[in-house]
């Protein structure tokens, strides 16, 4: 499932749906414009969101199930050869 679905599928509060999907739509449009980099940003404002959501907004499940796709994902973006070669990171 892919991130953007995942955070989709929890029942959050609009405001917290709103906030934590933005940053997901900034790193999908750096990763349009191949801004590897801004987009690892953006994931890692979501990180942080989340973080401080846990046992909040969000349980303790989907915490870590959507912290743990978002540094998949950041992983995939500082990867030497994915920025070298044409990148297909589904959100």
């Amino acid at each position: 499932m892919h991130l953007i679905s995942t955070v989709g599928s929890y029942s959050l509060g609009a405001g917290t749906q709103t906030s934590l999907g933005a940053k997901l739509g900034q790193a999908t449009s750096a990763i349009r414009t191949r801004s590897f980099k801004l987009a690892s940003q953006h994931i890692g404002s979501f990180i942080n969101e989340a973080g401080t959501q846990a046992s909040k907004a969000l349980t303790v499940d989907q915490y870590l199930e959507s912290v743990g796709e978002g540094r998949q994902i950041q992983f995939a973006l500082t990867c030497q050869e994915c920025l070298t070669n044409t990148i297909d990171v589904h959100f």
